[in-house]
């Protein structure tokens, strides 16, 4: 069974090996940016999710707080409210999905420390 995975192993260490350049790269660019060195120092943000933030949002100031920048995000569950009731339904699927999924993967690794250091 061992030397079945063996082969396997080898392609898994080779395309690792073919990701480092550009993870290094990643790495560098956004170390090189103040916006994405300041969002590295939130919890489950990344080099990879920090510059795609920036690359993303072109003019954070344009937002008047993380409401509306979650909103921007389409982060924010829709919301059928009437009456004083306020009823919030389920989270959009419009938006940017690969912010979302980044965001998504950092906060479970923020959540759930040690499912992801395994």
């Amino acid at each position: 069974m061992r030397s079945a995975l063996l082969p396997l192993v080898h392609q898994l260490t080779e395309l690792d090996d073919e990701i480092r350049p550009s993870d290094q790269e990643i790495m560098a660019l956004a170390k090189a940016d103040e916006t994405a060195r300041r969002l590295m120092t939130v919890p489950g943000i990344g080099p990879v999710t920090a510059f795609a933030l920036v690359a993303s949002v072109q003019d954070i100031s344009a937002f008047s707080g993380p409401r509306e920048f979650a909103a921007f995000l389409v982060l924010t569950p829709t919301q059928n409210s009437s009456g004083g009731k306020e009823r919030l339904g389920r989270v959009s699927k419009m938006g940017n999905r690969y912010l979302r999924k980044l965001l998504e993967v950092g906060a479970h690794a923020v959540l759930f420390p040690s499912q992801t250091q395994q």
